[in-house]
């Protein structure tokens, strides 16, 4: 792993900011304009203002999202709303939180700056591909602003837990920052004072990779941001320079919780909805749930949604939800030993064996002539954590199609990146998320030093 590096946490000062819950928010890119208007409405110093800004109409190059986004830093600065810890350090940070089941669970880690090294060393390894345009939105607010108001999510791996073991020792007493999101989960975030304590996690963690579990646009865009200083000739004047970025590491063999992202595909389709089955059933097994009249489709849809979870252990399988039908398919590849065959591009097998490939590059690419690829840039794919919003989008007729997907195992993901491959977007929701605005990381780097005169 790059190196680990301490860094004085930029946060919201509680004597100013009554309760911090109110300024504090999802990231950025699951943030949709009607949360955006309910968090401009909740607090006039809410992250969103920094992180999310509303583009105004008469917007320029003088004063846009970004531009706006660094003069409220520069305001709460001035005015005490935000206050810089005292001394380097890095930062426990415990979520605890109910998965929609119930069950009550606590995601550990801690928040210091990553040293950022480019994919191609393997110190840091992408697992998702990513799309452009949030790269460049991101790159212009890194930019204007020159700090990180969200985090990178990374993951270590230690089997031991001795990360975890150091860390206990540091949360002694109240936390330094505690808030509860919009769902009541419990964030709380303690400053690690013992510099030995540091200085063993730094130690432990050296000889491992990370790998990217969320916020590869933010990554990429933070060595785009250095590469720029560097030719700029920009000066680093503190411990967060711009070749380093903050991120909450988190332990791989912890308690994670991810969630899938299923499809949705809108428009209409160049076939008769009923030709779907013919086109997959020669090569997956189809198990339909009908109703006749409407009053049969709630027991169906239970019926439906119990056998799928079933089909969780052996995977490459989908729940199939068709708009305007009487009825709900599970569909299960039936010659899994196939693969090569049926996805022929250079991948691995651990590739070629996840759920979100089998659907991109078989189902909808091949079998149902719907090229994923051209369905995104046509923004005719859509996305969804909850099955839920998946069959309420059907319902409407805002979507004619929708697949759901089993929750991607962290041995899959290993087994992928390992192999040196990328999960296709949007494989992976890793749940909850860390809150934008409760540690922020203000960059320390100083214009290029002017020649002296006459030389």
């Amino acid at each position: 792993m790059p190196d680990i590096h301490p860094f004085k946490a930029l946060w919201y000062d509680p004597d100013k900011v009554r309760p911090i819950d109110t300024v504090v928010g999802q990231p950025y890119d699951k943030i949709n304009e009607d949360l955006r208007k309910k968090y401009y409405e909740r607090s006039p110093y809410h992250v969103v203002r920094m992180t999310y800004g509303r583009p105004e109409p008469n917007d320029t190059p003088e004063n846009n999202p970004y531009t706006r986004a660094r003069d409220y830093l520069r305001e709460w600065l001035k005015t005490g709303v935000l206050v810089e810890h005292d001394e380097p350090t890095i930062y426990a940070y415990d979520i605890v939180y109910k998965r929609p089941d119930g069950t009550e669970r606590k995601r550990e880690g801690f928040v210091a700056l990553v040293e950022l090294s480019p994919f191609s060393e393997k110190k840091v390894l992408p697992h998702e591909e990513t799309f452009p345009g949030p790269k460049a939105d991101r790159l212009s607010l890194m930019r204007a602003a020159r700090a990180n108001f969200g985090h990178v999510f990374l993951l270590y791996e230690d089997p031991k837990k001795q990360v975890e073991s150091i860390l206990a020792k540091e949360k002694v007493g109240s936390p330094d920052r505690e808030v509860r999101d919009d769902d009541g989960f419990r964030h709380r975030v303690w400053a690690v004072r013992n510099p030995k304590a540091v200085q063993a996690i730094q130690a432990l963690l050296k000889p491992v990779p990370a790998i990217v579990a969320d916020g590869h646009h933010r990554y990429e865009t933070a060595i785009a941001f250095r590469d720029e200083c560097e030719k700029a000739g920009m000066r680093c004047t503190g411990n967060a320079c711009h070749h380093r970025r903050m991120a909450t590491f988190v332990n791989s063999e912890g308690d994670l919780t991810i969630f899938p992202t299923h499809r949705l595909i809108r428009g209409r389709l160049p076939y008769n909805i009923d030709d779907i089955e013919h086109r997959l059933g020669p090569w997956f097994e189809i198990k339909a749930f009908e109703w006749k009249k409407p009053a049969g489709e709630p027991k169906a849809r239970l019926e439906f949604e119990a056998y799928f979870k079933r089909l969780l252990g052996g995977r490459m399988s989908f729940g199939l939800i068709l708009g305007g039908a009487n009825r709900y398919l599970t569909i299960r590849l039936k010659e899994p030993d196939r693969l090569n065959e049926f996805i022929p591009e250079a991948k691995s097998l651990p590739w070629k064996q996840l759920d979100v490939s089998i659907l991109h590059r078989y189902v909808l690419g091949s079998l149902l002539a719907l090229d994923p690829e051209k369905l995104e840039r046509d923004k005719r794919m859509g996305y969804a954590r909850h099955a839920d919003e998946v069959f309420e989008a059907i319902r409407k007729g805002e979507a004619t199609l929708g697949f759901l997907l089993h929750p991607v195992a962290m041995s899959q993901i290993r087994d992928v990146v390992m192999a040196g491959d990328r999960m296709p977007q949007k494989s992976t929701d890793f749940f909850p998320k860390a809150l934008s605005g409760l540690v922020m990381c203000r960059y320390e780097i100083g214009e290029p030093e002017k020649p002296a005169s006459g030389s």
